[in-house]
């Protein structure tokens, strides 16, 4: 929990405090919009000292060009002397630099409690890094604090503390990469749009954003390391977003057991209606998380890359629903069964030939392998074209929450 000075007063006793819930980042933030100024000392009224400013070390494979970027409380310092990152290899490239503007008042609760209303498993360095991972659609990842600033005359440019710091490491592709472009030069420009939306979210906007932007980045870093674990982030991503915004209604039953478990609908659909449906009503909870899921990738759909292979190596988009609740099957059974993911889509996708371009789905109609067998159906897509699908729809998603 963060507290904030209503009238930007420094000297604000912790009676006078608005309690702001939300994102360390985004609280921060949202005191820099009130009008609240950087704060200049260390805290003399309590006991522990904090700094006025802290920096913090992002880390990825990507090549960048252009400026650093200013954003409210935040800069984003390009590391010009060793931005030569290659795919695969992670370089400290940017330096985070957070200014604090919240006032310190420490608030506790009347009696212990579970509380992770606002938790998300980071630092204000994970927080932004994780948000301009997805902005860009690029491996960021924060090594950790590196220098913090302390209102002390001997240390104007701060002090260095890299205790906690630790450095991400990445592991080369395997043959080919996974996601062909996701070391591809951009720049930190490009992501200004998005993170200018960030501070005028509602906190519980916030707090998903978040969320959704982690576990999408988790993938990307996973993406040649761990490709298995690289899909479960990337499904985990739609879910934080989708558990956030759940506009669906209850959908009909039947119809649900139908296209979830198409062989227990044969079994049943012979016999007495009330069978059918009351054995649907009682399973039809099992699928819900995947209705909003695939009601999110509908209403966000970024619709198909811009470049893509011969039609003969293209995924069917006017299928997306099936291929959608395909991969969230794999999922489930991978998590809740112990059947890991089939392998062929935890492989670089094929090249066709004499082509440039990825096949975006497997083109056999079916293989068999290191003990399982699975038919083009269960192969919908490869992992580059499903996070092509996840970072465009949270991307557009994150547009629409705009409130300003």
């Amino acid at each position: 929990m963060t507290a904030m000075a209503l009238k930007g007063d420094q000297a604000s006793t912790p009676k006078e405090v608005e309690v702001l819930r939300g994102p360390h980042g985004w609280v921060n933030w949202q005191a820099e919009r009130r009008g609240i100024p950087r704060r200049k000392s260390a805290h003399p009224e309590n006991i522990v000292i904090h700094p006025i400013w802290e920096e913090f070390a992002l880390y990825t494979d990507a090549k960048l060009e252009g400026t650093d970027l200013r954003l409210g409380p935040y800069e984003f310092l390009i590391n010009e002397r060793i931005n030569q990152a290659t795919l695969g290899r992670a370089h400290r490239m940017v330096i985070l630099r957070r200014w604090d503007h919240l006032f310190d008042a420490p608030i506790a609760p009347a009696e212990p409690r579970d509380d992770d209303e606002d938790y998300f498993g980071g630092d204000v360095g994970d927080e932004m890094a994780a948000l301009v991972g997805l902005a860009l659609g690029r491996r960021f990842r924060s090594g950790g604090l590196v220098r913090q600033g302390l209102p002390i005359e001997t240390l104007p440019i701060g002090m260095p503390d890299e205790n906690r710091h630790r450095r991400p490491e990445l592991e080369l592709p395997h043959r080919r990469p996974m996601i062909a472009t996701i070391a591809d030069l951009t720049s930190l420009k490009a992501a200004e749009e998005l993170l200018t939306i960030y501070p005028t979210l509602e906190a519980g906007d916030a707090v998903a954003l978040v969320r959704s932007a982690r576990q999408y980045c988790d993938g990307l870093w996973l993406a040649d390391s761990d490709p298995r674990l690289a899909w479960i982030k990337f499904v985990g991503a739609l879910e934080a977003a989708s558990n956030r915004r759940d506009d669906t209604r209850y959908p009909d039953p039947v119809a649900q057991l139908k296209r979830h478990r198409r062989d227990v609908y044969r079994i049943l659909e012979s016999g007495p209606t009330e069978i059918l449906e009351a054995v649907a009503e009682k399973v039809s909870g099992l699928f819900w998380q995947e209705v909003k899921v695939w009601s999110f990738v509908k209403t966000f759909n970024p619709g198909p890359p811009a470049v893509r292979p011969d039609p003969a190596w293209q995924i069917d988009w006017d299928s997306l629903e099936e291929a959608v609740g395909v991969i969230y099957d794999h999922r489930s059974r991978d998590l809740h069964k112990g059947i890991a993911w089939p392998w062929p889509l935890c492989e670089p996708p094929e090249m066709p030939p004499n082509g440039e371009i990825p096949s975006e789905s497997f083109p056999a109609i079916a293989v068999s392998g290191k003990g399982g067998q699975w038919t083009h159906d269960r192969l919908p897509m490869y992992l580059h074209m499903f996070e092509h699908l996840v970072g465009g729809a949270l991307r557009n998603w994150w547009l629409s929450l705009r409130t300003d």
